[in-house]
Order: C-alpha cells, then structure tokens, then sequence
C-alpha cells in the first residue's frame, strides 16, 4: 500500500491543501501543554514520507526523532527529508525499537488501515510500550462514525510542468469501513502510466479507542479539533507525569 505512488502522495496532498506546518505547530503546542517537561525524544508511527517528522524538525530542531513504517517507499523519501532521524520499517502492530519516547504519535487515520479491532489494540498497546515514564500518546483517528458523510466521487488533477496527473477517487461504505479505490492517470516522459489501488479504512467509534487505551493502562481526553479537524486522542500512563 502507498509504494507504488510515494514520489506522488506529497505533491497530491499540497494540492489538496494539507497544511502539515500549521498541523506540525498544533501538535507542538499540544504536548507543551500536556507535558510537564519539554519533549526531548518523539516517535511517528506509521509515519509516511515523513513530513510531520519534517515540519516538527524545522520547528523543534533539539528534539530526536525517529519513525516506523511499513512502505520502504515511503521511508526513502522521509529519510531525504530528515536525514538525523531514525527510521525503521516494521508493522506498526509488531515494531519493537529497544527504546522509550517522550511522545509517540500516529497521525492521519492511519491505525484505520489496520484491518480488525485485534490489530488496532496491538498497535497501541505497541505505542503505549515505547512511552517514556510521563509520555504522551498521539493518535489521530479516521472519521468517526457521527461524522461519516455519503459515498463520494472526486476527480483531482494536477498540470504542472513535471507532472501531469489525474487521480479519480471512489469511496463507498460496508457495515464497518470506507473502501476507497484511487486510479491514478500519470503522463511521464516515457507515456502515460495508468494506475489503480483499494484501500480498506475502518469507521470506529471513539468508544472503541478508549477500550483499546484503557487495555493498554493509558488515562486519556479528546480533543474535538485535532492538528487536522479530525480531533485527536491524548493518552499517558496511569501514575505519569
């Protein structure tokens, strides 16, 4: 998942409009204020190409950070991005990295990709272990079910002088998930490069991640907004700073 369009994902997603410097710059207002010391130490899990890791460096450049993803595409492009950081690829349900974090975070929905609720409390009893004593846990959940919005059709294009690209998005609901189907028209100089991916990204309920926190011994709040409109979870182990 991902490999085939990593060179692609950041240019679509700044056409888009995602803004990862103004998130990078809520996430670290947010674990100033739900930290009692500064954060030295910072882990993205599922971390993509790397930008938050990116944006976060520019602004914190003292902080040591390092990520794990599972698409060695992805990775190659965060490792040019944030040449001192450590990434490693893994499963975000079974990375072991032999070392704790002042702050673990998994942004963008992406422990939705996980396919069952066995694996998304894996994951985060996974994150949980690598917390520093007073850590704090970051994740980002997908739409949640009150918010979920009809099936959708959405065509993107980008024509610029290095890339030209059209990429038609359908996404329609089961019983418990979203299944997008992206396909992807690239022209390159060698011809146009049609393509096209599935993915699977599971509706849960916030109450759903508060058991899978609760399991991991982690005490947790919600915040509405999150870096990105998607609100954001917050957790610590229980007798944490």
């Amino acid at each position: 998942m991902f490999d085939r369009w990593a060179e692609l994902y950041d240019r679509i997603y700044a056409a888009r409009g995602k803004d990862y410097a103004r998130e990078a710059a809520w996430l670290a207002e947010a674990i100033d204020r739900h930290r009692s010391q500064p954060a030295s130490t910072l882990l993205d899990v599922a971390c993509g190409t790397g930008e938050h890791l990116h944006q976060l460096n520019r602004q914190r450049p003292s902080c040591e950070l390092a990520g794990v993803d599972r698409s060695e595409g992805m990775l190659r492009i965060a490792r040019r991005k944030v040449a001192a950081a450590q990434f490693t690829r893994a499963e975000m349900t079974t990375f072991e990295l032999d070392r704790r974090f002042d702050v673990v975070m998994s942004l963008f929905a992406s422990i939705c990709y996980l396919p069952d609720e066995s694996a998304m409390d894996r994951a985060i009893a996974r994150m949980a272990e690598h917390l520093a004593p007073g850590g704090l846990l970051m994740i980002e959940p997908g739409v949640l079910p009150e918010h979920l919005k009809p099936p959708r059709e959405e065509v993107m294009t980008i024509d610029e002088t290095d890339l030209k690209l059209i990429r038609r998005t359908t996404a329609v609901h089961e019983r418990d998930a979203i299944v997008i189907t992206f396909a992807f028209e690239v022209a390159r100089p060698t011809g146009l490069d049609p393509f096209a991916e599935t993915q699977r990204v599971r509706i849960v309920p916030r109450e759903r991640y508060s058991k899978s926190l609760q399991r991991a011994g982690l005490r947790w709040s919600f915040d509405e907004e999150g870096p990105a409109g998607m609100g954001l979870f917050l957790a610590k182990r229980a007798g944490t700073g």
